[in-house]
């Protein structure tokens, strides 16, 4: 009994991280998949980020360590539809007076047009669409040199 309990525990805590790195759709869409986004210049899905959700639209965060810095990536969603990624989907935000101004980045597989670009702020109604350099220009602004934008 005490063995069953133990295992009940393990899987409680850490059953989530493990399904997320060893689980079917890991090499799809989840860590696995980081070289295919490397070569389309997609930012990599951090190895210690975990997700909540099993849905077709999958949501990863970071430690709550990581969201201290002043600039940090928010979150990283895939969606999946039939068991193929249809686009990505990374927050890249910079902490300013009234909250939040963030850059969002998205990758879409099945178009013609694969990249598009928001930039959102607290005193903004709604995000703008904006370039590739003006998206690069603002990661350079706010020195997040992990990542420059593939042009």
């Amino acid at each position: 009994m005490p063995v069953v309990t133990g295992v009940a525990i393990f899987l409680t805590f850490f059953g989530p991280a493990l399904w997320d790195k060893y689980g079917p759709a890991a090499g799809r869409y989840g860590v696995k998949y980081n070289d295919e986004r490397h070569r389309l210049g997609i930012l990599p899905l951090p190895e210690d980020w975990t997700s909540p959700n099993r849905s077709e639209i999958k949501a990863w965060f970071p430690p709550e360590g990581q969201k201290k810095d002043s600039v940090f990536r928010s979150m990283k969603i895939v969606k999946v539809e039939d068991d193929e990624i249809i686009g990505e989907l990374d927050n890249i935000v910079r902490k300013v007076e009234g909250g939040q101004e963030g850059l969002s980045i998205y990758y879409y597989y099945d178009s013609t047009h694969h990249w598009k670009y928001e930039f959102f702020a607290p005193d903004q109604p709604h995000h703008t669409i904006i370039t590739a350099a003006q998206a690069d220009s603002i990661l350079h602004a706010w020195n997040f040199n992990s990542y420059s934008i593939k042009k």
